[in-house]
């Protein structure tokens, strides 16, 4: 009796730990979707503009892009 009743227990837990999981994972995901086109628009600016910027030396659009990468997700430039 003890051990069906700590053997369900465990089975509970453990569906709820998967739902959980699926939750999340879920949540992450759409997240990422829609985040995703933002993310890859800016990285896009970031690319012009680092291309701007080596082609000719411009300070105003060097301050703009180092604020840009201060303050977005990016990956390091």
């Amino acid at each position: 009796m003890l051990e069906d009743f700590n053997n369900s227990k465990r089975l509970i837990t453990r569906d709820i730990i998967i739902s959980g999981v699926n939750t999340f994972s879920h949540d992450v995901n759409s997240l990422a979707r829609r985040d995703k086109r933002s993310l890859l628009g800016s990285m896009a600016d970031l690319g012009r503009l680092t291309k701007m910027m080596r082609t000719r030396k411009n300070p105003r659009l060097k301050r703009k892009l180092i604020r840009m990468h201060n303050h977005s997700v990016v990956p390091e430039l």
